[in-house]
């Protein structure tokens, strides 16, 4: 769990500001379900105002140390399950808004159409927080450097050389209902859902 705990502690400081624009962007009483829901930060946020929440995600100890936080702050109304985003179709339940923070640009092409196809099956309106390639010369090196330590620089180059969200949306027969800039500059927020 302690890479669960530094994720806490470092990443949900920095996408703090992003994870309160998106839920400025739920409406109360929702139903929400989170792909890549890592330490559980926007579904705990999210909490005092939705209906219900599910948060899955493929790393066990991201799902344990979610679990465990909602449990220590009382929080009845969301759950935590391990699974892989590609078995979305297994879940029986529609949900109103779909969330994926950080997530698609990991996944290969495929995956992403594939991912984002399931969640917007299941949800009334996806909202997805990834990047975008900075203008400034810095901001991309260090973008880069953030995705090789990660692991995903593969599939991160990929996704921009295919012309990032834009191309994913797209490809996955998305309407854009929004786009919004964030307090980063290398991250937007896209509210799409299924022509």
């Amino acid at each position: 769990m302690l890479k669960a705990w530094l994720k806490s502690k470092i990443s949900d400081r920095f996408l703090y500001k992003i994870r309160k624009q998106i839920a400025d962007n739920i409406p109360g009483g929702s139903s929400v379900l989170e792909i890549g829901s890592g330490t559980g930060s926007q579904l705990i946020m999210l909490s005092p105002n939705i209906k219900e929440g599910l948060g899955v995600d493929i790393d066990s100890s991201m799902t344990q140390f979610a679990q465990k936080i909602a449990k220590e702050k009382r929080i009845k109304n969301i759950k935590f399950k391990v699974m892989n985003a590609q078995n979305l179709d297994s879940l029986k339940k529609k949900f109103d808004v779909g969330i994926a923070i950080l997530t698609i640009h990991e996944m290969d092409y495929h995956t992403q159409i594939s991912v984002l196809e399931k969640l917007s099956k299941i949800s009334k309106k996806v909202i997805i927080a990834d990047y975008i390639l900075p203008n400034k010369t810095l901001g991309r090196i260090l973008l880069y450097i953030d995705e090789h330590i990660a692991g995903h620089y593969k599939n991160f180059k990929l996704y921009l050389h295919n012309g990032g969200m834009k191309r994913v949306i797209h490809d996955a027969n998305q309407s854009l209902i929004k786009k919004l800039k964030t307090s980063s500059p290398t991250i937007h927020i896209w509210i799409c859902k299924f022509k």
